[in-house]
């Protein structure tokens, strides 16, 4: 019995067949291997992207916290300051171009709004003037209910910043 055993597999091993099985499971192996390896991998950049969003989140807060503090010091040197002349806004950059701690942007300033200049020239290419606004956020009737619809902060009487001059008209 144990020779027709042995002949048979003699047989098979001959024929090839224990190679094809035994490569046949070790490619089965190293496909569930990659698999794995793979899932884990796609789960580590998930967590990348994850971690990202959120370090850009409090990034962005930080710099908003930082520019609200910013403003606060630039409205104490100029608030009170005389204005050269006034300009109307006659269009507002969208926000992912035209950001930063000087900048007036949607969130202070609307089309309409009238805007003093306190001094032209300013920035990048001297393409900017420094202007001063109410906050309109403050602005209240004679009941004291608030009517502005800027900056909500209380604090804040002035909001003074960069604004580009081609999007001013003279008034």
């Amino acid at each position: 019995m144990l020779r027709s055993i042995a002949a048979r597999i003699r047989v098979l091993h001959d024929s090839g067949v224990t190679a094809i099985t035994a490569g046949t499971c070790i490619l089965g192996f190293l496909a569930i291997d990659s698999y794995l390896v793979s899932k884990k991998s796609s789960q580590r950049v998930d967590e990348i992207h994850r971690l990202e969003a959120a370090y850009n989140i409090k990034k962005e807060e930080q710099e908003r916290r930082y520019a609200e503090e910013y403003r606060r010091k630039l409205t104490w040197i100029y608030g009170g300051m005389e204005h050269n002349f006034l300009r109307k806004i006659t269009y507002i950059p969208h926000e992912g171009k035209w950001d930063g701690k000087l900048a007036l942007t949607k969130r202070e300033v609307q089309v309409g709004d009238v805007l003093e200049i306190l001094e032209e020239g300013v920035g990048p290419d001297k393409a900017y003037h420094l202007c001063r606004v109410q906050n309109k956020g403050n602005i209240r009737d004679i009941s004291g209910v608030v009517t502005g619809g800027h900056v909500g902060d209380p604090d804040v009487e002035l909001l003074i910043g960069w604004y580009p001059a081609r999007y001013l008209e003279n008034t």
